[in-house]
């Protein structure tokens, strides 16, 4: 669908239109396509069959188990937790689920241990581990925490094998359970971290700014290696009873989204911390520069829903998604390809998706919402406005040269945006 931008250049106003599905900006006085000297690349694009090719796995997700020491309001997976099909991962399967890798030639770029919260795990994490690393010498590993049972044992263990982590955390005074930056042990061992600490903050409800987020690492003089600021709570089918907590209220949007623009424009210090958003911005740029469409395997939402990024428990079975794992694809040893619209619902059969100008950005959202009528993704629609937004207004200042004053919808006039 065609929008127009209004933007500033060199001192003048002017219109530049955008179509959001082949990512293609054009000059409507002169004709002119943008970009249209670079090389035309070539993409894959997304199939309507799921297939997997473990020769050449993207992410490999561990699912332990879905238990959980914490009950966080927004949390994808409250509502399944003790009803999941996935088998919790105990020492004694940690064999079995080597040999199956090994059988089935499973070969990967990267591994994620997830759950629930991995560390809830750590007798199979201590057998796991060890396997792993022998199996895959070279490869990142790493998994996401809550942080509270973190101690100095696990943490020298886990450098012992290249094991990176981040701890999810969103300040002192949050929907979480504690403030596990309050014990002493924890901090003594963390600070030993000779690259500092990743932090992941989760945009949702009761978050506190990134910007104090930060203070309070200083506070507690804590080096930070990153701070993870993408990251925005979002609605599922399986959680739809949430929606209210997960609606994160207009004003903190409009700041989260303020500072994540501020953040690509290079006007926030520290500015090193938030490699992760700089490096997702620089591959958007790279996708539209290329003018890869919607429909392309490079804008996909989730890569799990390509068979890219595979999810699997300790039986080597087969799920659709590491945070929500209730379809399951059969088992490494007898998976077929199959038709995936049932499971996964592609951002092109969207109408809201299709009448908005931020369909490369946002991808729709989560591929297991089907009900674009529903409070479930009218949320996540909203949520996702946190990154959207400063993420277009960047990439066609970035990319074109201008100031971006404000975004309609051609067919209609319906405004986007002012700024």
């Amino acid at each position: 669908m065609l929008f127009n931008l209004e933007v500033l250049a060199d001192g003048k106003e002017k219109i530049i239109c955008y179509e959001n599905t082949t990512n293609q900006f054009t000059d409507p006085e002169s004709g002119k396509v943008y970009f249209d000297d670079l090389p035309r690349r070539n993409y894959a694009r997304q199939s309507d069959t799921y297939a997997i090719d473990l020769k050449n796995v993207g992410t490999l997700y561990i699912q332990l188990g879905l238990k959980c020491n914490f009950h966080c309001k927004y949390c994808h997976q409250n509502q399944f937790r003790t009803s999941s099909q996935v088998t919790d991962f105990t020492p004694s399967r940690v064999d079995g689920f080597i040999d199956i890798l090994k059988r089935n030639h499973v070969n990967v770029h990267s591994i994620a241990l997830w759950g629930g919260e991995p560390l809830v795990y750590w007798k199979t994490l201590k057998r796991l581990i060890p396997k792993l690393r022998e199996l895959f010498p070279d490869i990142l590993i790493n998994f996401p925490t809550n942080g509270s049972l973190l101690d100095k044992e696990k943490v020298e263990f886990l450098e012992k094998y290249n094991i990176h982590f981040y701890i999810s955390y969103d300040g002192k005074q949050t929907n979480r359970d504690e403030s596990v930056f309050d014990k002493k042990e924890l901090l003594e061992s963390l600070r030993s971290l000779k690259g500092g600490v990743d932090i992941m903050s989760t945009q949702n409800r009761a978050s506190i700014p990134i910007r104090a987020v930060r203070n309070e690492f200083r506070e507690i003089d804590l080096k930070l290696h990153s701070l993870a600021v993408y990251t925005i709570a979002r609605c599922n089918p399986y959680n739809a009873s949430q929606a209210q907590e997960i609606l994160i209220p207009d004003e903190k949007i409009q700041m989260h989204s303020a500072f994540i623009y501020d953040v690509l424009h290079g006007k926030v210090e520290d500015e090193h911390l938030y490699r992760g958003l700089l490096d997702r911005f620089e591959h958007l740029l790279r996708v539209i520069a290329f003018r890869f469409g919607v429909d392309s395997q490079e804008t996909t939402y989730c890569a799990n829903s390509l068979g890219r990024d595979v999810t699997i428990d300790c039986t080597g079975t087969l799920f659709n998604c590491m945070n929500i794992p209730v379809h399951r694809f059969g088992t490494v040893d007898t998976f077929k390809p199959f038709d995936k619209s049932k499971i996964f619902k592609s951002p092109l059969k969207r109408k809201p998706c299709l009448e908005c100008p931020f369909l490369t950005i946002c991808r729709g959202g989560c591929p297991l919402v089907h009900d674009e009528a529903s409070e479930v993704f009218k949320v996540n629609c909203h949520n996702l406005k946190c990154l959207a937004v400063p993420f277009f207004r960047t990439m066609v200042e970035r990319l074109l040269g201008v100031y971006l004053k404000r975004i309609t919808r051609a067919s209609d006039n319906k405004c986007f945006g002012e700024f």
